[in-house]
């Protein structure tokens, strides 16, 4: 949203309650100038109409609308009542306006305050996903990890764990310098890819440029290093294409299981993640 539309929106906002002020003052001014004294029922008139237009649903207040202005019309021109039609006519019209007003303020309201939580959605969105792969950044990495971490502590069985595997995009750097337009589209390829080979239990996280957490239920060491080495397999197929050449991405893993025996180990985020750097730095690099 630009701010030129927000600031659009809140003028709406300040100009429809000035019209109601407006309008209200008019109805004073009027008042003064009628041979009967008709002040304190357009007062009363008033403050039910700004009631009932800032308090009732949309649809109500128009049907409340429709339906005073209808048997205004029929007080105005069939009734008979002891007092002018002019002084009639303002005291059948006050609450239909005001009631139509009070709902134009409380449109305008709403429109703000949907704008802003827009806004808040947008700002909260970017700063805890990665905009090129639309996966969780590490800061939902970092909460998902400690609640993780909370949860193993507090079971008392000491059969729960959960696994942690780090796959890295090699030299994904210098593919970036080279292109960074085919590294982005790469780097969604591995998104995908990651999203559609993982399990659903599994949570996928883009932590930094080319590496990829994913936290996973699995317990099965021997279930966690086939999907892992399928998932290695998978993403090796994808191909970094510029005009003179198309070469095939790289991929490292590495993998930690997480236990009631080492929690104390990797307690925090930074060491599990520490201890998967390093798993990383004895993968050797698949040669094409």
């Amino acid at each position: 949203m630009s701010s030129s539309k927000v600031k659009r929106h809140r003028f709406s906002l300040e100009d429809s309650v000035i019209l109601l002020l407006i309008a209200f003052i008019i109805l004073m001014i009027l008042c003064q100038y009628v041979p009967i004294n008709i002040t304190m029922p357009i007062i009363i008139l008033s403050g039910i109409g700004i009631f009932a237009g800032l308090m009732l649903p949309t649809i109500i207040s128009t049907w409340l609308i429709i339906f005073s202005v209808v048997i205004g019309a029929f007080l105005v021109i069939l009734g008979y009542v002891l007092i002018p039609v002019y002084e009639r006519t303002m005291v059948v019209l006050t609450l239909p306006i005001m009631i139509g007003l009070a709902s134009f303020v409380k449109r305008r309201t709403h429109q703000i305050d949907n704008l802003q939580l827009s806004e808040d959605n947008i700002v909260d969105y970017v700063t805890s996903h990665n905009i090129v792969t639309d996966l969780p950044n590490s800061i939902e990495a970092v909460r998902y990890y400690e609640r993780n971490i909370r949860a193993l502590e507090k079971l008392p069985s000491k059969v729960s764990q959960f696994s942690v595997i780090l796959f890295y995009w090699a030299h994904n750097d210098q593919y970036e310098q080279l292109d960074p337009n085919e590294w982005s589209n790469v780097m969604r390829y591995i998104s995908n890819h990651l999203n559609h080979l993982r399990l659903p239990s599994e949570h996928i996280y883009d932590i930094e440029s080319g590496s990829f957490l994913v936290i996973s239920p699995i317990d099965q060491i021997e279930l966690l290093h086939q999907l892992n080495e399928n998932t290695i397999e998978e993403l090796e197929t994808i191909s970094f294409i510029t005009d003179l050449t198309e070469s095939f991405i790289q991929i490292q893993c590495g993998e930690v299981v997480v236990t009631h025996d080492n929690v104390e180990q990797y307690h925090t985020y930074d060491e599990v993640l520490r201890k998967l750097e390093r798993c990383l730095e004895t993968d050797v690099i698949r040669e094409y």
